[in-house]
């Protein structure tokens, strides 16, 4: 019986960034690599951003025709709210956004948008999704 090919998986400390306020930047990286859009989570009792973001950005992923992904690799909405300890009734999910609409609206290098990042912070992601290609892209 052949054996099960084994896949490197990335460390917590690889992508803790990437579960916090660089989220963003790892939905756009994932698009760099499959067609699909980034999506939003916002704890329903957050804060809104301000007047033209009026709701909270608790995480964002990117989900394609295949599934829903983030720094963890593929898994459900609910597993990703849950690591902010949220249930299904305490979040709202918002999107799709294409990448540039997400790029424009949400991230930039101050603190005039919700999500800080640009294109180096990217290219570090883009590095990391190619280093463990296997656990993010053919699984």
């Amino acid at each position: 019986m052949p054996s099960a090919k084994h896949i490197n998986v990335p460390t917590n400390d690889e992508i803790d960034y990437y579960m916090s306020e660089g989220c963003g930047v790892f939905a756009i990286a994932l698009s760099s690599f499959v067609s699909g859009d980034v999506y939003i989570i916002s704890n329903t009792a957050g804060d809104p951003w301000s007047r033209n973001i009026p709701y909270e950005i608790t995480h964002a992923f990117f989900e394609t025709n295949i599934g829903t992904y983030d720094a963890k690799g593929q898994r459900s909405v609910d597993k990703m709210a849950a690591d902010f300890h949220l249930s299904h009734d305490q979040y709202t999910r918002y999107g799709p956004f294409s990448a540039h609409d997400f790029k424009a609206t949400f991230m930039g290098n101050s603190d005039k948008k919700p999500i800080f990042g640009g294109a180096k912070y990217i290219k570090k992601a883009i590095t990391l999704i190619e280093q463990y290609r296997p656990f993010y892209l053919e699984t």
